[in-house]
């Protein structure tokens, strides 16, 4: 029943958000995953986790600016989620944003120095910087 789903939300906390993003996976129905996305939004807008999977599925349903909005706002979190910065890079390249891009791979270059990333994260980062460097110096 999709309002016991959405009156479920104020049982969703910092504690458990992980486990509801899970089963948001399973819900099919799109509008009815984007008001369960949107309805918590103000309590779980500095979650990582939460942001990089409401991007993904804002760039699912085809809605583009609301997804980089989503998603640049994880930026700004210490724990932001690497695939949110592929999203991103994806994103600029397709819309032209030239001078994001820019600003994205300054953001990958602080990451892949940091101490704390793994080597898969680091090699993974080395390509996707292979791939929108010619972008940039056509530029």
């Amino acid at each position: 029943n999709k309002d016991e789903i959405i009156n479920s939300n104020y049982f969703i906390d910092q504690n458990n958000i992980n486990s509801y993003l899970k089963i948001f996976d399973f819900v099919k129905n799109n509008d009815l995953k984007l008001e369960l996305y949107s309805n918590i939004y103000d309590r779980f807008s500095k979650n990582s986790k939460y942001l990089n999977d409401f991007g993904a599925f804002l760039l699912n349903i085809n809605q583009i600016n609301e997804a980089k909005i989503i998603l640049e706002s994880s930026l700004n979190n210490n724990d932001c989620e690497d695939s949110a910065i592929f999203y991103l890079a994806s994103i600029y390249v397709n819309s032209n944003e030239i001078e994001k891009l820019k600003s994205l791979l300054i953001i990958i270059e602080n990451k892949y120095l940091s101490e704390s990333i793994s080597t898969l994260s680091k090699e993974k980062f080395k390509i996707l910087v292979e791939k929108i460097s010619p972008i940039l110096t056509s530029h």
